[in-house]
């Protein structure tokens, strides 16, 4: 499968996800509000909620599974986020119990990307990924490309002039 196709496909299953996780979360949020389950103090607050979560949970998954670090951020920052609110409003948590929640959330997902990503990035460091070319290397190719370059080239013609020669 080309890059091209493969993004495609996974923009296509991201935005069907969203989608899915948005209407999820409206339908709850004018349930909660018509039915008064009391999930939170306001409908529209348990929308942003279950929203928040559910994109998290859609960029971790996304993240540990293609390993993209910035994946696993971005919705280890949203989940903690959620949670951080779920706590304040849901659970009716202390300020203090919150904090130590998050960080120590922030400790499991910054270990979580070192474990998934971590090779990766002491390849890169260390110069030891495939793709990396030491400047020896590099100048080898350049001049190896210019030689090739000068060998393609026509030669000069030979002037003719129209004098003949006694």
């Amino acid at each position: 499968m080309t890059l091209k196709k493969e993004l495609k496909t996974i923009s296509i299953v991201y935005s069907i996800a969203l989608l899915v996780i948005a209407v999820a979360s409206a339908v709850v949020a004018i349930i909660d509000g018509v039915k008064g389950w009391g999930i939170s103090s306001h409908p529209i607050l348990t929308f942003i909620f279950i929203l928040c979560a559910g994109i998290s949970l859609l960029l971790l998954i996304g993240g540990i599974v293609r390993k993209y670090v910035w994946h696993i951020f971005c919705g280890a920052g949203l989940f903690i986020l959620a949670l951080f609110y779920a706590g304040f409003d849901v659970f009716k948590f202390d300020w203090w119990i919150n904090l130590i929640i998050a960080f120590a959330l922030i400790f499991v997902f910054v270990g979580i990307s070192v474990i998934i990503a971590g090779k990766k990035t002491e390849e890169i460091a260390l110069n030891d990924h495939v793709e990396y070319k030491d400047y020896k290397q590099r100048q080898a190719e350049k001049l190896e490309a210019e030689k090739l370059a000068e060998s393609e080239q026509d030669p000069m013609p030979e002037l003719k002039t129209f004098k003949t020669e006694d």
